[in-house]
């Protein structure tokens, strides 16, 4: 990460991937928590909430929408967050983008990828419990935040496939999952048939978190044009993080990746940040907003 640039965050308020809408909530949490000021204080850069992308119809209105109207919301409101992030790339601003249901990812690497003009050029760890690997034929529940990394990779539904250009904004020699432990055949097939690095929690338990999470750094940093990281609070163990959208046991501590997270967030290489799935409602003690500020503490 540039040293020089500003850090601008942006709240992404979406929930219509989820079946739990919750997540929506996430970034008016954030903000009411000053993250920026956190952020600053820590870090001695300069940070500030810049804004907060919403879908024009909230899931707190109530309203119940089939898979077509969710679809529609989505794509909006990914077309929103890929313009503003690739707006801000362009004045040289450094953007951590803060959600919300994993749906968001579609418009957060859009816009980066879009930015940088670094199509399958561009490297990604996603750090997650799940894949998120789905396409329309193989999901069993059509919950869209299932799906975003598929999306990424050139594959599902046309209109997020090809949000802000057409075609795959990642290539699958450049993406790595860190932390799966919960997934579907459909998926885990498609992943397997594009040879996309996978870190199971299983092998992560056998050869030390710090080590595998070395090794994930190293081969997304072989892209030409960067990397980023997409984390998703439920790859944490609910003991730390009880407040995500779809919560899984034996997952990662946050203590063990510190060292190697500093050491990517430092890289020049290091070009955005985006954390996800943040339920509030379900977050006891505020352990798993402590432990958003503890990540972001180490940019």
């Amino acid at each position: 990460m540039n040293q020089s640039k500003n850090i601008k965050l942006i709240g992404a308020s979406i929930g219509w991937g989820a079946q739990v809408h919750e997540t929506e909530l996430a970034p008016e949490t954030y903000h009411q928590a000053d993250l920026a000021t956190t952020i600053a204080d820590i870090t001695a850069k300069h940070c500030q909430w810049h804004k907060t992308i919403y879908s024009s119809i909230p899931c707190s209105s109530s309203k119940k929408l089939d898979y077509t109207q969710r679809l529609e919301q989505i794509t909006e409101f990914n077309q929103q967050l890929s313009r503003e992030i690739k707006q801000q790339y362009q004045a040289n601003q450094f953007c951590v983008v803060l959600g919300g249901d994993h749906a968001m990812a579609i418009g957060t690497w859009s816009g980066v990828t879009g930015a940088l003009n670094a199509a399958q050029e561009f490297g990604l760890l996603w750090i997650d419990a799940h894949m998120d690997s789905h396409t329309p034929d193989t999901t069993p529940s059509q919950a869209i935040h299932g799906m975003p990394l598929a999306v990424l990779l050139g594959y599902g539904e046309p209109a997020l496939v090809n949000l802000m250009q057409v075609g795959a904004k990642l290539s699958s020699k450049h993406v790595v999952l860190f932390g799966v432990r919960s997934f579907e055949a459909g998926e885990a097939a498609l992943l397997a048939s594009l040879k996309v690095r996978i870190y199971f929690m299983e092998e992560i338990r056998d050869r030390g978190v710090e080590l595998c999470l070395q090794e994930a750094i190293k081969l997304i940093n072989q892209a030409p044009k960067g990397f980023g990281i997409s984390v998703d609070l439920d790859a944490f163990d609910p003991i730390e993080a009880p407040g995500v959208g779809s919560p899984e046991p034996n997952g990662l501590f946050s203590d063990g990746l510190v060292g190697e997270l500093k050491n990517a967030f430092s890289h020049p290489n290091f070009k955005a940040l985006e954390i996800a799935e943040y339920n509030p409602i379900r977050d006891k003690e505020q352990k798993t907003l402590k432990l958003t500020q503890k990540i972001l503490g180490l940019l």
